[in-house]
């Protein structure tokens, strides 16, 4: 199944206007790795994307996995491992009619994810997915 075919009622957001309005806006996220030239050759956080029918058990969710749930060839849901390590499994709404929901696009099969995640429990972990890898936002405590 073609990724694009799946996400193709998510994909609202205009690509080279977020794509511009990110990486202008790298500098200030916390994130070591950014030298302003090389991004795409990190290791990403999130190598890639599994499509599955079934959501899987938080406790087979690895590090790095990056799953979206579909029904009927819609997207669902999205899940992964808190990048911050703590082992809480995040689990965003991508249908439109929730509220709050995200998007959830692909580049080069790694997973960008609109607006920001926020975990309101826990870890408190806000960070950005751009193109597989994590950037920290910089939150005033």
């Amino acid at each position: 199944m073609v990724f694009s075919d799946v996400l193709s009622s998510s994909c609202e957001i205009n690509d080279m206007w977020f794509d511009a309005w990110f990486t202008s806006s790298l500098p200030s996220f916390r994130d070591t790795k950014w030298n302003g030239e090389r991004h795409e050759d990190y290791t990403p956080t999130f190598p890639s994307i599994e499509i599955v029918d079934i959501p899987p058990a938080n406790i087979t969710i690895k590090n790095g996995q990056f799953v979206i749930v579909k029904r009927k060839k819609n997207p669902k849901w999205a899940m992964f491992s808190c990048p911050c390590g703590c082992g809480h499994i995040v689990t965003l709404a991508l249908s439109t009619d929730k509220f709050p929901h995200w998007i959830v696009k692909s580049w080069k099969g790694r997973p960008t994810i609109t607006p920001s995640v926020r975990v309101l429990t826990g870890c408190h972990s806000h960070f950005w997915v751009w193109r597989g890898q994590v950037f920290w936002c910089n939150d005033l405590e």
